[in-house]
């Protein structure tokens, strides 16, 4: 039970089709239980991560997200940066009201307002474990190859008007692309080679698919999705793998639980949370900051 009206809520206005309507519905909702939380609109990327902290100084006590993970990377990133600091953290609430919400998905946290204010009112804590990427966290996946190419062609304006179907999109145009990249990859100081990498905190990929059934966001541990062959046949059945929910048990694809990644010459797009970076070398570790977060 919320017991304070010493609430935040930063809210991205440009996240998600229809999400302002839903966001102002739940807002309505928690008004008419007599909490009014202090809203804190972002306004550029990485604002997101600038209020988280900004929240922590003011020592707030609940902290609500209004978003998608790409938000919700910034906001974790905003914590922990106080945690160093030695700040309290705030208690932790994600609305999902983006374009792709793998962590509310996983934590069972509702889209509809009125569920997600019971939810809220229930109180009901579990602690997550983001995973860090060159000293910066993420929660839900990071991607070298395959799926950085589908989220780098994507701009803001088709992911706000077409949605998921912009990821769609994309993906057919990558099966139609000669494949040439190969990266090397050390898990734990073993080395292995592949064509494309994922590495996940969580049981959820791309919206409700899995890259492994055992990957979890309350354990301090990663997975790492090694993709082996490259021809437009092989990434072909690699999708309706991942569609069956069989891509674990594909012969070309081997998932491998570790708690440090180190990626050589990666001089491409990087896909962090549902988000496009340019790094070169990646450093990737188990989590380190356990952060409450109000689920079911």
């Amino acid at each position: 039970m919320i017991k304070t009206n010493n609430v935040w809520l930063i809210r991205n206005p440009v996240a998600g089709w229809n999400s302002n309507r839903l966001v102002d519905e739940m807002l309505k909702l928690l008004n008419e239980k007599g909490l009014n939380p202090v809203i804190q609109n972002t306004n550029a990327a990485g604002h997101a991560e600038e209020l988280a902290a900004e929240a922590c100084r003011e020592k707030v006590d609940l902290l609500i997200v209004a978003g998608g993970d790409g938000t919700l990377n910034e906001v974790v990133n905003g914590l922990a940066t106080c945690q160093k600091e030695g700040c309290p953290l705030p208690l932790l609430a994600i609305f999902p009201s983006g374009t792709v919400n793998l962590v509310a998905k996983e934590l069972d946290i509702p889209s509809n307002p009125e569920n997600y204010v019971d939810l809220l009112f229930k109180g009901n804590i579990k602690t997550i474990w983001p995973a860090s990427i060159n000293e910066r966290y993420f929660i839900a996946t990071v991607g070298i190859g395959f799926d950085a190419y589908i989220v780098g062609k994507i701009n803001l304006e088709a992911k706000k008007i077409f949605s998921k179907l912009a990821y769609m999109f994309q993906t057919f145009h990558l099966l139609t692309t000669k494949w040439t990249q190969r990266y090397q990859v050390q898990i734990d100081g073993d080395p292995h080679s592949a064509v494309s990498v994922i590495v996940t905190n969580s049981y959820y990929y791309a919206n409700h698919y899995s890259i492994t059934p055992i990957a979890r966001l309350t354990e301090p541990l990663f997975y790492v999705c090694l993709f082996e062959k490259s021809s437009n046949w092989d990434i072909f059945t690699y999708l309706i793998s991942l569609v069956l929910g069989q891509l674990h048990r594909h012969k070309h694809v081997k998932i491998i639980p570790g708690k440090e990644v180190r990626i050589k010459a990666v001089q491409q797009q990087v896909q962090i949370d549902g988000d496009i970076s340019a790094l070169s070398c990646l450093t990737i570790k188990a989590g380190d900051v356990p952060i409450e977060v109000i689920s079911n």
